[in-house]
């Protein structure tokens, strides 16, 4: 597995709430400890998991846009030109056949 499919995966679970979950657990049970350096320590980690919610929202709510224009681009395209539309459709299927047929 290459560092970027780690990387992604990482960012599933984040998104997913299962790592952020533990931290704030962690960081729930560090709330009582008396030391001055956990208590700097939690701070510190208490700001990056706020910051990486806030760029994870932020991320997702970038792909949802990209995702709606690219649909309504898709879709003004086969409404504009839909022979067009058909032949593409109809040489992806063809060629889809053939890769499936040479098994």
């Amino acid at each position: 597995m290459t560092t970027t499919q780690k990387d992604k995966g990482a960012t599933l679970r984040m998104d997913d709430g299962g790592l952020m979950a533990d931290i704030q657990e962690l960081l729930e049970r560090l709330q009582h400890v008396a030391d001055p350096e956990v208590s700097r320590l939690r701070a510190r980690v208490e700001d990056g998991v706020r910051t990486a919610r806030t760029a994870l929202l932020e991320k997702k709510d970038q792909i949802q846009r990209q995702a709606r224009d690219a649909v309504k681009a898709g879709d003004l395209y086969v409404r504009d030109r839909p022979w067009q539309s058909v032949g593409v459709a109809v040489l992806a299927g063809a060629f889809i056949g053939f890769l499936v047929g040479r098994r």
